[in-house]
């Protein structure tokens, strides 16, 4: 399975990169201390945020009573 910041930025970059930037380009950009980098950090960490919570409930879910 992977971590959930590498998921998050899988799916940060389905929603951003596919159209204007390449994979590289994309991971370019999150290391930009621009606007642009700091929007697209963001977005990566309510994305992972999300993820946690997921794999937190589904964990707690699947938990013995």
């Amino acid at each position: 399975m992977k971590a959930a910041r590498e998921r998050a930025i899988d799916i940060a970059y389905r929603i951003i990169g596919p159209e204007k930037f390449t994979r590289g380009c994309f991971l370019r950009v999150l290391e930009d201390e621009a606007e642009a980098g700091e929007s697209a950090r963001k977005l990566v960490r309510e994305i992972e945020r999300g993820i946690e919570l997921d794999r937190h409930e589904i964990a707690k879910a699947q938990a013995p009573s």
